[in-house]
C-alpha cells in the first residue's frame, strides 16, 4: 500500500504541483501535504489528545495509526477532517446521541472549543453535513432542514471560548 500512495502522491504533484495533496485521508499516511485525521472522540478525550502535536499523533491513541510504518510526521498542517458525527436520538447512526437541538449544539460547541484550543489543530472539518440513508448524523436531515439554527451553529463555529 505505501508504494501505491507514495506514486499517486508523486504523480499527483507532478500533474497538478498547486494544489496540497493527501496521500490518504484519516489516517496510514505516507508522504502527505496534510496530516488528516478522523476522530469521532467526545470533547474531554479531544482536549486531552489534541493539546500536544506528541499526543495528536500517538498512534495507540486511534484504531489506526496516523503513519504507515516507516513514514512519519514532517512538520504538515495537522487537520481533522472528520470529527463529531453527531446524532439525534432516534436517527439510525452517529458516533454519538444527543437528545435533541440543544444538546447536539451544546456537545458541537464542546468539541469546538476542544479543537481550538491552543494545539496542533489547524483546521477541522465536521462530519457530516447532511444526514443519509444510512447515517444520521448531519447538521442537516436527508431533506436539507437545519437541526439546529444556523446562526447559532455558525457562532459555535465561529467564536467558541478559548482554553
Amino acid at each position: 500500500m505505501a508504494r501505491l500512495i507514495t506514486h499517486l502522491y508523486q504523480l499527483t504533484h507532478r500533474l497538478d504541483g498547486e494544489r496540497l495533496v493527501m496521500s490518504n485521508d484519516g489516517w496510514q499516511h505516507a508522504i502527505s501535504d496534510l496530516c488528516t485525521l478522523h476522530d469521532y472522540a467526545e470533547a474531554s478525550t479531544l482536549r486531552n489528545r489534541y493539546a500536544s502535536l506528541e499526543s495528536a499523533l500517538d498512534p495507540g491513541a486511534r484504531e489506526q495509526p496516523p503513519y504507515l510504518p516507516g513514514f512519519e510526521y514532517r512538520g504538515e498542517p495537522v487537520v481533522l477532517s472528520e470529527f463529531g458525527g453527531l446524532s439525534m436520538s432516534g436517527g439510525e447512526m452517529g458516533y454519538q446521541r444527543v437528545a435533541g437541538a440543544g444538546e447536539l449544539l451544546k456537545t458541537y460547541r464542546e468539541m469546538v472549543e476542544a479543537l481550538m484550543q491552543p494545539g496542533p489543530v489547524e483546521g477541522f472539518c465536521y462530519t457530516q453535513l447532511t444526514d443519509i440513508e444510512q447515517e444520521q448524523n448531519g447538521l442537516l436531515t436527508f431533506e436539507r432542514q437545519p437541526k439546529v439554527d444556523a446562526e447559532r451553529l455558525r457562532e459555535a463555529t465561529l467564536t467558541p471560548k478559548r482554553g
